[in-house]
């Protein structure tokens, strides 16, 4: 289900979406075939194995598909396919997101096994239009290994065949250059007698020990922290000597993110993150590039140079938004998704537990002569919940902000006394049904109406990955101040509970997991008038 994508969807988000970049003259990807079943028409050869069902043809998607040889817009495939040119569009768009098309590039550059490579796997990220521009960026792009290391030899060897690889004293005197900079325990950066023109430079940096390859961080002065902020966070290794066939299979590694990295064709971590390889288990480790804190040339924070950065730094700096210049098309494609699409209208399930209904409240209901239960219920519904009267069972329209329009943020609700028909306790908001289901019998406070915030890790990380902490974040900033500007028009008093709060005690309270849905904001609900 989660890789489900319609026709119809693309289509439309290609009709009205600035950022689809739907090939004018399509041209098949080199190196892709399709199979038709009775079932099914199945394209192999792509980034990934595809799938077509539904009412179309599967001989009319052999038929476009041979007809793409790049000299062709859709109208006139619709022409020469004999089908409407609105079909044709939602065609393309279709067969462009899925991997079997790309824009058609110059006729005067032959393709050869690695244009087959690019072409092929280009829809990995979609940075390319076609793969000619990705061949482009390589024979664009000279490399110099450096220093001399056995490692060393072996990656300048594996890319002579891709790229230009020039010595050190010609690197120097060039223009764009990338640098491999492979470091061993008797040649570290900071120490190379180039250092100072290497933090002019594009740099990447390598280093192998035992059966563990690190490939990055990259340092490019105009996007990453500077260079000796970048090699203080590389991975530390403390292994032995690699074997010569340890050396030859981690040059391959570091040759293929290379190409990735210059080419934009194919996925890698590189450069927001670097990545630690061990070639015998293919265990896998990522870890980003931050500025060490105090550091003048990267750093605003004002203390002296830290040895280690902040783990709220390494986590900012791991979902970090990369720089315009490496963001992968094939990302955004993802809101696409059937799964994604449907995750708005997921909600919270509370099981069998008992249940309050909550009144129900417009925004014309707010003034100050409100009870405390239609106070608790708007709240509630224009800080965390949605309005039932426009929302469908496809889409949902919410009162408030929130990443995605996914809806990251559970509330609970702590009643130190009897609201209207709901007694004392904590409750959790159900928004699918506007109304409170009962969780524990305990208080957060014993005097106030406190409301918090839970990040809903797994439903957000299933689209967004370890970036969803962050919209939960800021979803609950959202969230919780909408039910600030509530007080404020019913004259109630709102603050943020932080002086004593203790997110573990109370999540276990509501019965949750720290792990999977950490408490990530608690506020106070007072009865008093604006101060």
């Amino acid at each position: 289900m989660k890789g489900i994508i319609s026709g119809e969807q693309v289509g439309n988000a290609a009709r009205f979406d600035k950022q689809f970049r739907v090939p004018r003259r399509p041209s098949r990807r080199l190196g892709v075939d399709i199979e038709i079943r009775e079932d099914a028409t199945i394209l192999w050869g792509s980034d990934r194995l595809q799938t077509f069902t539904g009412g179309m043809k599967p001989s009319l998607i052999e038929d476009i598909l041979r007809a793409c040889d790049g000299t062709k817009t859709a109208r006139e495939l619709a022409s020469v396919c004999d089908v409407t040119e609105p079909l044709m569009d939602k065609i393309v768009a279709l067969l462009w997101v899925s991997g079997a098309i790309e824009e058609a590039g110059p006729t005067d550059v032959e393709s050869s096994p690695l244009g087959v490579l690019l072409s092929r796997l280009g829809n990995a990220t979609g940075a390319n239009a076609s793969w000619q521009e990705a061949q482009h960026r390589i024979n664009s792009m000279p490399i110099c290994v450096m220093p001399h290391s056995e490692l060393g030899t072996e990656v300048a060897g594996a890319l002579a065949g891709t790229f230009e690889v020039i010595n050190e004293e010609a690197a120097f005197e060039r223009g764009v250059v990338l640098f491999i900079f492979i470091e061993t325990a008797s040649s570290k950066i900071e120490q190379h007698h180039k250092f100072d023109e290497l933090t002019k430079r594009r740099v990447l940096l390598v280093s192998a020990a035992g059966d563990e390859v690190v490939v990055g961080p990259l340092y490019d002065q105009a996007i990453t922290p500077c260079l000796r902020c970048c090699s203080s966070s590389r991975i530390k290794l403390d292994r032995g000597a690699s074997s010569p066939a340890q050396l030859r299979l981690m040059a391959g590694i570091v040759s293929h993110h290379i190409v990735a990295l210059v080419s934009r064709a194919l996925l890698s971590p590189l450069p927001t993150d670097s990545l630690a390889l061990n070639v015998v288990t293919g265990v896998q480790r990522y870890s980003p590039p931050v500025s060490r804190p105090g550091c003048p040339e990267c750093s605003h924070a004002i203390p002296a140079i830290a040895s280690e950065p902040t783990v709220g730094a390494v986590y900012e700096a791991s979902v970090a938004l990369p720089p315009r210049e490496f963001v992968n098309v094939r990302d955004y494609q993802a809101h696409f998704l059937s799964a994604n699409q449907q995750l708005q209208t997921k909600f919270k399930s509370w099981g069998k537990r008992e249940k309050f209904p909550l009144p129900d409240i417009n925004i014309s209901d707010l003034h100050i002569q409100i009870d405390d239960l239609l106070f608790l219920a708007a709240a509630l519904r224009f800080g965390f919940g949605i309005d039932p009267e426009r929302t469908t069972s496809k889409i949902a329209k919410r009162w408030t902000a929130s990443g995605g329009n996914i809806g990251s943020v559970n509330a609970f609700v702590s009643l130190p006394a009897m609201v209207g028909h709901i007694p004392s306790g904590i409750y959790g908001y159900s928004v699918s049904d506007h109304s409170l289901a009962k969780v524990s019998q305990e208080l957060i406070s014993a005097t106030d109406i406190m409301i918090a915030a839970s990040a809903d890790l797994r439903k957000i990380a299933s689209k967004y990955g370890t970036f969803g902490l962050r919209i939960a974040i800021m979803d609950a900033g959202c969230a919780l101040s909408t039910v600030r500007r509530v007080c404020r028009e019913v004259g109630r008093t709102f603050s943020m509970w932080s002086a004593d709060l203790d997110a573990g005690s109370i999540s276990e309270m509501l019965h949750l997991s720290s792990a999977r849905e950490p408490i990530i904001g608690v506020s106070v609900l007072g009865k008093g008038q604006r101060g």
